[in-house]
């Protein structure tokens, strides 16, 4: 007789964004220090393209998570954007 394994739930398949906004907060925030990070290695390797769009995609993590705090606290994400001073633009929020 064969064993099933349980089903694993559909954020194990896809990434999703956490439901609260304490979470929300603490992803912009690391997602941010990973920018800059980041940011710093191509000033110095401009050519690094692997590096570039790992860059493009952390900032589309940083835009749906800042989008979604914007939603569902916006006093908390003004917070947030004074704390990291973020300039969120309407072209970066999708």
């Amino acid at each position: 007789m064969a064993q099933h394994k349980a089903k694993r739930p559909g954020s194990a398949h896809h990434r999703t964004l956490p439901p609260d906004a304490p979470s929300l907060e603490q992803m912009v925030r690391s997602v941010h220090r990973q920018v800059l990070a980041r940011a710093s290695h191509l000033k110095a390797e401009a050519h690094d393209f692997h590096a570039r769009r790992g860059f493009q995609s952390l900032l589309e993590q940083r835009a749906g998570a800042w989008s979604k705090l914007e939603s569902l606290d916006p006093s908390r994400a003004e917070r947030v954007r004074t704390d990291l001073h973020l300039i969120i633009s309407s072209a970066e929020v999708t």
